[in-house]
């Protein structure tokens, strides 16, 4: 049998406190398009709240009362 010399060798890849091609990556500049989504959505309930303040009359079992329509819309779509 014949020796097989195996040569050691140390070496040590330099450290990096990025990982590698990080700096390919765009750089996210200005705001998303989240943030036009949310804006958007908040224009839109905004507007409605507005056009749905009007005072009603709401009538329910034994008793009535008077309250913003936005009130009652939002009641009425939690009771299922």
């Amino acid at each position: 049998m014949s020796a097989v010399r195996r040569r050691r060798v140390d070496t040590v890849a330099p450290v990096n406190d990025r990982a590698p091609g990080i700096e390919q990556l765009p750089r996210r500049e200005g705001r998303g398009w989240r943030f036009y989504l949310l804006a958007a959505a908040a224009i839109i309930l905004l507007v409605f709240v507005i056009q749905n303040s009007q005072s009603v009359r709401v009538e329910f079992l034994f008793t009535s009362t008077d309250t913003p329509l936005i009130f009652a819309l939002l009641v009425a779509s939690m009771s299922r």
